[in-house]
């Protein structure tokens, strides 16, 4: 009955009164209130709205590019339009008369994009590749079909609007004596509308372009992270916690599969952060006790071959061995980040730690291990054998083969089945596999993003042609002229290249500022590259005037070839 500040205020109070009463265990622990809708698709909200932005992009370039091409159409019927306003056709009816064949044109647009999109999202949702909130629930059901055919009527009537106004006002008696093919001088001055919207199009996908750069230099980065570990040749799979208990019988039957190089088990996979954490649990032996956030350290419990299994480094000392039984010394590992933050620059081994009541003799210090996108060093961890310490978790068991390691997925599955029947597998997979499924998320967002951005070049391409093309074919008589005058071939390519390239430097000068604003919103999606990143809109903006480079480059080319004798015979 309270509101979200009010409720957060009074948890913030409670949570200072318990780590007064009880700072050992609360110190550095606070309280949050969240509304609960915000709970379950507040990760995914900017997300969708990011790609949500890129497919307005593409569809104002896609409509941009129709306008276009609807403005080249009826500018070509002036001589008709010309002809029925003289007959006594009002304005508004051939206004309506464009608009009823723009909305066509949209209505059948929508009606195969509702069908494509269909099959498209039933594929998705069986896919599910992000795990979105009620993902099974999306469907192209009543409503999406009304906001699709709405939204498909709604932009030919305002995309086809302005090509409709522009020819329904003609100068009557020159409409009258031009031929239909009657030709016209001047570049983009005389283009002005049709330029304006080809430099649109190369603005918006500028802003696609630089967004898509920015998501896969983020990729490249997340996925060229040191992992401190060989994901290669191993096979994962994830049992219950009760297996602990005679884990070292089943090990045992893996190893006894043809091909098996290495079994270990362990509370965590290698990429995870650990078992089990908290801050202010590690005691060290002659240091004070230290409790915060920046002291949080990892647990994690494993058999002797686990870091072999792994193919884990031990930097310093030696790992666990079969003799780390459970009547022998207590004994510790701990990993390069531990060793870096709480004995500086000196010597581990032989120092004592404790988790719980015991004390262990740190015999070892192993590389550190990290997943995809950690940047830095990873959490702080301590690892214990099996036999000395209690086993809290999952076993995760790894097994490094020699072959293939999904070809002895068969023969380690029914290993596991003989020795106990009613043991469930929670994952079964290659390493290589369960590690590429941590960044399942921003290799999607690439790939959404990066379609997004090869339509909006090809559809921007198609659309500069579309303009350079109708300039030439409206100026062969001037180009005739020029040739007849001494002009070179090389000149007339370049006049035309020239008048691709003045489009585009404008649309990519305006793309450019749109997509330092708009990339803003993408830095949550981002790992080791900045927003305003220098490579990606260099790229972004590259890639896009070579690509309208070649498409001005064929009309040009078409230019070059006019004959002088033929373009001078004019009607």
């Amino acid at each position: 009955g309270v509101g979200v500040s009010q409720a957060h205020s009074e948890m913030q109070t409670i949570a200072a009164r318990l780590r007064q009463a009880n700072p050992e265990a609360n110190s550095g622990i606070g309280a949050n209130v969240v509304p609960l809708m915000e709970q379950i698709v507040g990760e995914a909200r900017r997300a969708l709205l990011v790609l949500m932005g890129a497919v307005a992009c593409l569809l104002l370039i896609a409509c941009a590019n129709v306008a276009n091409l609807l403005l080249v159409r009826a500018t070509g019927r002036r001589r008709e339009i010309a002809l029925r306003l003289a007959l006594g056709a009002s304005r508004w009816r051939i206004v309506r008369c464009l608009l009823t064949e723009s909305a066509l044109l949209s209505l059948a647009g929508g009606l195969l994009g509702v069908a494509a999109a269909h099959g498209l999202v039933r594929v998705f949702v069986a896919v599910d590749p992000i795990h979105l909130p009620r993902i099974h629930e999306a469907a192209v059901d009543g409503p999406v079909l009304l906001f699709a055919l709405a939204a498909a009527l709604a932009t030919g009537i305002v995309f086809g609007l302005a090509p409709a106004l522009r020819v329904s006002r003609p100068d009557v008696g020159r409409g009258l004596k031009e031929g239909p093919d009657a030709a016209g001088t001047g570049g983009l001055g005389k283009n002005r509308w049709r330029s304006t919207l080809a430099v649109a199009q190369i603005s918006l996908a500028v802003m696609l372009l630089v967004s898509a750069g920015l998501l896969l230099r983020s990729f490249v980065m997340r996925v060229s992270v040191p992992l401190g570990f060989r994901p290669e040749g191993v096979l994962a799979a994830e049992l219950p916690w009760w297996v602990h208990s005679n884990v070292d019988e089943l090990l045992e039957r893996l190893r006894s599969v043809p091909g098996v190089l290495a079994v270990g088990a362990a509370t965590a996979f290698p990429q995870d952060s650990a078992g089990s954490s908290c801050s202010g649990c590690l005691e060290i032996e002659g240091q004070p006790k230290r409790v915060g956030k920046q002291y949080e350290t990892g647990l994690m419990v494993a058999t002797p071959e686990f870091l072999r299994a792994a193919g884990m480094t031990v930097r310093q000392g030696r790992f666990f061995t079969q003799a780390d039984g459970a009547e022998a010394p207590k004994v510790a590992v701990i990993n390069e980040a531990l060793a870096r933050r709480d004995f500086l620059r000196q010597d581990p081994i032989g120092r004592k730690v404790r988790w719980g009541d015991a004390w262990s003799t740190i015999v070892g210090v192993a590389g550190n291990a990290k997943g995809f996108g950690v940047a830095g060093d990873p959490m702080a961890a301590v690892y214990f054998p099996h036999r000395q310490a209690s086993w809290g978790n999952g076993v995760q068991v790894l097994i490094r083969t020699g072959v293939p390691p999904l070809s002895l997925a068969p023969a380690v599955r029914a290993q596991m089945r003989s020795w106990n029947r009613r043991m469930m597998i929670e994952k079964f997979d290659s390493l290589d596999n369960l590690l590429a499924s941590t960044v399942a998320v921003p290799r999607f967002y690439l790939m959404l993003i990066g379609g997004f951005a090869v339509l909006a070049l090809a559809v921007s391409a198609v659309g500069v042609y579309g303009t350079v093309n109708y300039s030439v074919a409206m100026r062969t008589h001037e180009i005739g002229i020029r040739m007849a005058l001494g002009a070179e071939r090389g000149d007339v390519l370049a006049m035309i290249l020239g008048q691709g390239l003045a489009l585009t430097a404008a649309g990519v000068a305006i793309g450019l500022a749109g997509a330092w604003a708009a990339t803003r919103a993408l830095e949550t999606l981002l790992f080791g590259v900045r927003p305003g990143d220098g490579l990606a809109f260099a790229c972004g903006s590259g890639v896009l005037v070579l690509a309208v480079l070649l498409a001005s480059l064929i009309p040009a080319r078409r230019a070059t070839k006019v004959d002088p004798m033929e373009a001078l015979r004019c009607e």
